[in-house]
């Protein structure tokens, strides 16, 4: 009684159908050579190196294991439609080589314009990569042809422990359930390194490493909800380090290292409910980035962020950002711009910018320390901002409060120099009125948002938009 089949695939056409024998442990892909018994399709050109001609895949409840040490090594060769699949099956990679292959270069394929060979396992089921390296695979069609990927339907799997390089996407999943992507490198793709999509959830992801990808390191997009990024590091990507978007809820991005990207650190894009905390994030284009009209009640916490071209910055329709406890040091220009509504920038501190904060709209500072600044705390045209027992020690200017602006002050304090000693060279600089209670300074800042909202006033100073990707 056979268990299942595997079905053989060329340019399209079903060939050949291979019956399994029915068995309470995976079947091993030897095995399915030795039945196929024609190297026109799978040929081991030497022991533990096969080379495949065709597409191999299984049907569902069918489970099929490669392993070493007698498969070290597959070559997918460089034909139409060549991949390793299953739909509903299940599989398993441990100490496994899979590449692409170019029998005429002798090595990897790299013309991607004509397709690549990829592995891609659909439909529920389970694939599972361990202890391997996955080379070289996918280009640019469509259905999740990418490189290595998990689509539809709950799929689920670990990968520990194995290296995704020079793909098209590292790996790629798309409606995963409680997958653990732990101890893995994502190298050298030609796009992103690590890349869960629709509705993938439930996804623990640590201890692994993302560099040298085309496009951003690690990027979670489109509703993937309910997983954590821990313990990576994410350094050297063509974009970002980490990045959630559109709609990707209520995830926790924390104990990661995050540096030296061409793009920004960690961005929140059209994300909400997500924490990002206890990360290193130096020496990128802006440190964590919280944009798009759905990212609302994002918090920002206890995060070292240094070196960057922009520490903290939250604009573009987000609201209601948390950003407390962190420290943010040398930005190149500022530490922290707040063009959110109802920000709250709360304890920790900003040191070593040009400017340390730019408020843009309403925004409550409270208990932060900003220091070695040439601009202490601006307040746009449009900014509303509370300053409760903030420090401000700045080389040239404290405060600035340009026209319309409006500040309110509760036991702050200017060190160097004071407001008072710029009133007469700022003309519109102006105290903060200083003993108004909570709840009318509360009904005062509303009001003045609302008004203002009514009159659709602009503002004189943009923020200044780094990636609107």
């Amino acid at each position: 009684m056979e268990a299942g089949r595997i079905e053989m695939i060329q340019e399209g056409r079903l060939v050949r159908r291979v019956a399994l024998p029915r068995s309470e442990v995976p079947i091993p892909f030897e095995r399915i050579v030795r039945a196929v018994a024609d190297p026109a399709w799978i040929d081991e050109v030497e022991p533990g190196v096969f080379e495949v001609a065709t597409a191999i895949v299984q049907e569902a409840g069918t489970s099929m294991v490669f392993a070493a040490p007698d498969v070290r090594l597959i070559r997918l060769l460089d034909r139409p439609d060549v991949f390793l699949g299953g739909r509903g099956a299940i599989a398993r990679f441990e100490g496994v080589t899979v590449t692409s292959w170019d029998a005429e270069q002798g090595g990897p394929d790299e013309d991607l314009s004509d397709g690549r060979a990829f592995v891609l396992y659909d439909q529920g089921g389970r694939l599972d990569v361990v202890d391997s390296q996955m080379s070289y695979l996918g280009s640019d069609r469509s259905g999740g042809a990418y490189g290595v990927s998990w689509r539809q339907d709950g799929i689920t799997g670990e990968v520990i422990n194995s290296t995704f390089d020079h793909n098209l996407f590292g790996v790629f999943t798309y409606e995963a359930a409680d997958m653990v992507f732990r101890r893995n490198v994502f190298r050298d793709n030609l796009s992103y390194g690590f890349d869960p999509h629709d509705y993938s959830t439930g996804l623990v992801v640590e201890d692994n490493e993302a560099y040298g990808n085309g496009n951003h390191g690690f990027i979670v997009s489109r509703y993937v909800v309910d997983s954590v990024m821990r313990n990576n590091r994410s350094y050297g990507n063509k974009g970002s380090g980490i990045v959630l978007d559109f709609e990707s809820n209520r995830n926790r991005v924390e104990d990661n290292l995050v540096e030296d990207n061409a793009g920004d650190g960690v961005v929140v894009l059209g994300s909400g409910d997500n924490v990002v905390m206890h990360n290193v994030i130096r020496n990128n284009r802006v440190g964590v980035r919280v944009n798009n009209l759905a990212s609302v009640g994002n918090s920002i916490v206890s995060n070292h962020i240094e070196g960057n071209r922009i520490g903290v910055q939250a604009y573009g329709g987000s609201s209601d950002v948390e950003i407390v406890d962190n420290t943010i040091l040398d930005s190149a220009e500022t530490g922290v711009i707040l063009d959110a509504p109802h920000t709250v920038l709360r304890g920790g501190e900003v040191r070593g910018a040009a400017r340390g904060a730019d408020v843009r709209t309403t925004a409550l500072l409270s208990g932060v320390q900003i220091s070695e600044v040439d601009h202490g705390v601006t307040i746009a045209s449009t900014g509303i901002a509370q300053l409760d027992q903030v420090e401000i020690d700045a080389r040239l200017q404290s405060l600035r409060v340009e026209r319309d602006g409006l500040v309110t002050g509760v036991d702050s304090s200017t060190l160097f120099p004071r407001p008072s000693e710029l009133a007469s060279s700022e003309k519109d600089a102006r105290l903060p009125f200083v003993g108004v209670t909570a709840v009318l300074v509360a009904v005062m800042l509303e009001l003045v948002r609302w008004k203002r909202e009514r009159r659709d006033l602009p503002c004189p100073v943009p923020a200044e938009v780094w990636n609107r990707a």
